[in-house]
């Protein structure tokens, strides 16, 4: 057991109520097409399995590789949303090339290659399926071998073993101004300096698109994330004292730290911070407001770290999926937000209201 996998066990062992109410795991196997890939466009927490490949019933859906319980919750709030795109074999031009179910960025090809090429077993892989790929499309593999300034004529494990290292290990590492539309095409159509997608999509596509199906690599894109996101969660969700699924809250935080300024300056010093903004004004950390009566400090936690993400600006503000779909989940039964509505006997607050950010404008729920 490696030592992301170690803590995120060792979380679940002290945050029992968590992993209890998290989904189990599941010895169901997931489906793969004859190559032994895994269905495109799906997150790894959540394919058909082998018995039904063509569902579409989320209740019938299983990991498409082993997953902690804590790791397949947090997978499954950052896909909440039906623009999330947090596919494992996503490949878009935002940022200069976006990819894998994690959103990396054009910055962090070269890293996430590196550690990828260590990984025998995703190695392997990943080399063995750029090979099938470029056998399928020869256009494919031409481009990627005069990107990579090859002299080998065929797409043979070593020359594609090469290309790996020149064109994705030593990547830029600076993002390139790319916007995506929503499908996922460029807003820019002509090629943008220092873009990784547009400079190389001949053979990127095609290439990654398949292996980034393939299940060893996709295990290790889950592994890599879990150390990227949840490790450093759990380990601020343990120093800032929040309740079990806070762990989730932090997920979401660690995705983008400057999201919540004051956190990200108190966590560096290893601190719980004195107060978050929120709503256009500071909150103290250990005062909740006399209004919300007797909640518990750990809602209260909760509750202004989850307000304290939303979105500074109000022009186009809108709250994030995973955020609604954690309170939805989390604090629904705790908080009445000003505005939210019901949905399949589901507590869903509104977006795009900057007023559900506001802890002054919150309502303690009754409990009956």
């Amino acid at each position: 057991m490696n030592r992301t996998s170690f803590t995120i066990v060792l979380a679940c062992a002290v945050a029992a109520a968590f992993c209890n109410h998290a989904r189990a795991e599941t010895s169901t196997k997931p489906w793969l097409d004859g190559s032994g890939l895994l269905p495109p466009r799906h997150n790894p927490a959540r394919v058909p399995p082998a018995t039904a490949p063509g569902t579409t019933d989320d209740a019938a859906m299983v990991p498409a590789v082993p997953l902690a319980a804590l790791t397949q919750e947090a997978i499954l709030l950052f896909d909440a949303g039906s623009q999330s795109n947090r596919h494992y074999d996503l490949v878009t031009c935002l940022d200069g090339l976006t990819f894998g179910f994690g959103n990396w960025p054009q910055a962090e090809i070269g890293a996430f290659f590196s550690a990828l090429m260590m990984d025998a077993a995703a190695k392997a892989a990943v080399i063995r399926r750029f090979a099938e790929a470029f056998e399928a499309d020869p256009a494919a593999w031409a481009a990627f071998r005069r990107s990579a300034s090859l002299t080998q004529s065929g797409a043979t494990q070593d020359a594609v073993e090469t290309g790996i290292m020149r064109l994705l290990v030593s990547a830029p590492k600076k993002n390139s101004p790319v916007r995506a539309n929503t499908d996922g095409t460029c807003r820019a159509q002509a090629p943008v300096s220092g873009a990784f997608y547009q400079t190389h999509r001949a053979w990127l596509l095609p290439a990654v698109r398949r292996a980034f199906r393939d299940p060893d690599v996709v295990a290790f894109q889950v592994r890599y994330w879990e150390q990227d996101v949840i490790t450093p969660a759990i380990k601020h969700q343990q120093l800032l004292g929040l309740p079990a699924d806070g762990i989730l809250l932090m997920a979401f935080y660690e995705s983008n730290p400057g999201q919540v300024p004051t956190l990200q300056a108190a966590l560096k010093k290893k601190h719980a911070p004195q107060t978050l903004r929120a709503g256009g004004q500071s909150w103290q950390w250990n005062a909740p407001p006399s209004h919300l009566g007797s909640v518990t400090i750990e809602d209260w936690h909760k509750l202004l770290v989850w307000q304290a993400m939303c979105p500074s600006s109000t022009n186009k503000f809108r709250i994030r999926s995973r955020n609604i779909a954690y309170f939805s989940k989390y604090l629904s039964h705790q908080f009445i937000l000003p505005r939210e509505r019901k949905s399949n006997q589901t507590t869903v607050p509104d977006a795009g209201s900057p007023e559900n950010c506001n802890p002054s404008l919150v309502k303690m729920r009754k409990t009956s």
